[in-house]
């Protein structure tokens, strides 16, 4: 791991944010990113090829076998800068998140782009309620969420792993699969083979 580049401090409480350029090989993913599935970044890695990255990742120390600097937003471009084969990225460090205030804003940004499958956003909405010791209710206001999108995406996590899979392959859709999910494990394995089960 390179130390030759040096991130700036965080500013001051309502200052601008100041941004670094620090080594890609500093940087490592997040493990807490709800975001699992990264597609097509063939177009974005020439973009950055032309005109570098334009927008900063932010950043948190962590150091980890894997690097000095988790990356708690900007995980796409992160991988489609390695896959342009570039060396540095601009960053602007965070260290004042807590590991609730990252999973919050990771799946506070994927919701707003809609590029997490139901699954993952699941996943991180389970992840957030334990993180931040928050009821499912206070997780919907502060997401701008209802109530009972909270509730529909956790029940999914009640499916067996055969629909998950289902899911996740758009092979059943987000209303059969929170339909599915309300049934118990048994009836959920024959409504896939109504004669195995």
């Amino acid at each position: 791991m390179s130390t030759a580049t040096e991130v700036a401090p965080a500013p001051p409480p309502g200052a601008a944010p100041l941004a670094a350029v620090v080594p890609l090989s500093d940087l490592y993913p997040s493990p807490s990113n709800p975001r699992k599935h990264f597609d097509a970044l063939g177009e974005l890695a020439l973009s950055l090829t032309r005109k570098g990255v334009e927008i900063p990742l932010i950043v948190r120390t962590r150091e980890t076998a894997q690097g000095r600097l988790e990356i708690v937003d900007g995980e796409r471009r992160y991988k489609a800068a390695l896959q342009a084969g570039l060396q540095f990225v601009p960053v602007i460090l965070r260290d004042e998140m807590t590991d609730a205030d990252v999973l919050e804003l990771q799946l506070e940004n994927a919701l707003q782009r809609s590029d997490l499958t139901p699954l993952e956003e699941a996943r991180g909405i389970k992840a957030l309620i334990k993180s931040a010791a928050a009821t499912p209710a206070e997780i919907a206001k502060r997401m701008s969420r209802s109530e009972r999108f909270i509730a529909d995406r956790m029940r999914l996590l009640d499916l067996i792993p055969a629909l998950q899979q289902l899911l996740d392959q758009n092979r059943i859709g987000i209303a059969q699969a929170e339909l599915l999910a309300k049934l118990r494990k048994e009836d959920q394995a024959r409504a896939i083979d109504p004669g195995g089960a």
